[in-house]
C-alpha cells in the first residue's frame, strides 16, 4: 500500500489496484469486466469461467480492513454485452 495525500485529504492505493479514500469510506475501482470470461470461452480463448468470483473476492477483505461503506466503479464494469450471462 501506498499512503498519498492530495488537497489535505489523504488517499491509499492498494496493491490490488484499487483506491481508498478513508475520510469518505470510500473504495475506488476501475475496469472490473466482469464476464471476460465467458467473452474469451465464447470466442475460444480459455478463462475460468468464475474469475469474476476471484476478483470480486478479493475487495471483501479490504472493505472490512478499511471500513468501507461506498464502492464506486469506474469504467468498464462489464467486459461486453457478449459476456453478460444468467
Amino acid at each position: 500500500m501506498k499512503d498519498l495525500k492530495v488537497r489535505g485529504e489523504s488517499f491509499i492505493l492498494h496493491e490490488s489496484k484499487v483506491l481508498i479514500w478513508p475520510s469518505q469510506q470510500l473504495m475506488i475501482v476501475a475496469d472490473l469486466h466482469l464476464g471476460k470470461a465467458q467473452t474469451f470461452l465464447q470466442n475460444g480463448l480459455w478463462l475460468p469461467p468464475q474469475a469474476h468470483k476471484q476478483d470480486l473476492s478479493q475487495l471483501l477483505p479490504i472493505i472490512k480492513s478499511h471500513q468501507i461503506e461506498h464502492v464506486m466503479f469506474l469504467g468498464d464494469f462489464v467486459h461486453t454485452t457478449q459476456g453478460v450471462t444468467d
